[in-house]
């Protein structure tokens, strides 16, 4: 026996009387525009069931239902942000690695004052990371920046399932001439196209939406869903950078305000900045460095900001390794490049104490 759906249509083929009264029970035309020629009628079809248009594609995984009512519908699910991932990355020092130039500036300008034993290259990423987290007050700072970017990337993750799901189900019937006007819900064509089709599969006795249903199934060689780990693996490839950049300038611009702020009034912050300038021009903190005019090498190993004491190790080629400090620049010199003048100056002091 032909369906109500099939027999509708012939009548307006036929030139017959109808109203919106008379659609079809339970049918998916929501709206018919007369033609001169009724053949050419056009047939609007509209699914506010989101689950109806992806039967019509072969889905009825409830899995798959919850992933596309959760990013393509109008629910609001609530997203919770994982923060694990960009934790993780922190703590290896990824994300510092991916910091911009001036952000480094900044994070370097940083170090000086807190810790400039840690130099601010690739290898001490993971460490630098984490003495910043290692610190009470420099957390609250860290925690925001990690936070963007987990806030991003889940961002950036969303849009690429959103583009995956929309590609995986645009415009599938607009070769047998079901027309997408908009995504998932609203379709055109005519009372004509839908009647040839009716006949050619002889499914004169099925509703619209079987129809629809056989007609994806015979002329589509695709199979969408199984959607349910999609997030977890779509490439997240338009990431805001920019935005997360300025989030990360933000926290380093006001945690430097702040430690410049607490450091205010220590003994010579100029001629600390000096010394420890010089130190990593020499090549830095925790490394034999030569000094070969001299025959020594010297491996600097703390520097302190309240009373700029910079300790280091001397050794010559032979000799016992001694320890030993200065608070400023000149005396630096003196023990790097005329250890003899040091030496004559300890021997007085020793005869005068």
């Amino acid at each position: 026996m032909a369906s109500e759906t099939y027999e509708f249509l012939q009548n307006i083929a036929k030139g017959g009387e109808y109203d919106r009264w008379s659609y079809p029970e339970h049918n998916i035309i929501s709206r018919i525009v007369p033609h001169k020629n009724p053949q050419s009628t056009e047939v609007i079809l509209t699914f506010d069931n989101k689950e109806d248009f992806l039967n019509i594609l072969g889905i009825e995984n409830e899995d798959d239902y919850y992933v596309w009512n959760r990013f393509m519908g109008n629910y609001y699910y609530g997203n919770d942000i994982d923060d694990y991932h960009a934790r993780d990355s922190w703590d290896e020092g990824y994300l510092l690695g991916d910091f911009n130039e001036e952000n480094k500036q900044l994070l370097s300008e940083i170090l000086r004052y807190i810790n400039p034993t840690l130099r601010l290259d690739e290898e001490n990423y993971s460490k630098i990371s984490k003495y910043l987290l290692s610190h009470r007050e420099y957390t609250r700072y860290v925690d925001e920046i990690v936070y963007d970017y987990a806030v991003k990337e889940d961002e950036c993750k969303e849009r690429a399932v959103v583009d995956v799901l929309t590609k995986e189900t645009s415009r599938p019937l607009d070769k047998v001439g079901i027309f997408q006007v908009h995504h998932g819900r609203t379709f055109r064509t005519t009372v004509g196209v839908l009647l040839h089709w009716y006949r050619a599969l002889k499914a004169q006795d099925e509703d619209l939406k079987e129809l629809l249903q056989m007609l994806y199934k015979k002329y589509n060689n695709t199979n969408p869903g199984d959607w349910y780990e999609l997030e977890y693996n779509v490439w997240c490839n338009d990431f805001d950078r920019e935005g997360w950049q300025q989030t990360v300038n933000d926290n380093l611009s006001s945690l430097l305000d702040k430690i410049q702020e607490d450091y205010d009034g220590y003994q010579d912050l100029d001629e600390y900045k000096k010394l420890s300038e010089y130190v990593y021009k020499l090549g830095g903190f925790d490394r034999w460095i030569n000094i070969p005019e001299k025959k020594v090498e010297v491996r600097f190993t703390d520097i302190d900001i309240k009373t700029n004491r910079l300790v280091f190790i001397m050794k010559k080629p032979g000799g016992d390794s001694q320890k030993r400090s200065v608070t400023n620049l000149e005396d630096l010199y003196t023990q790097l490049y005329h250890p003899e003048l040091f030496e004559q100056v300890r021997k007085i002091l020793r005869k005068l104490l």
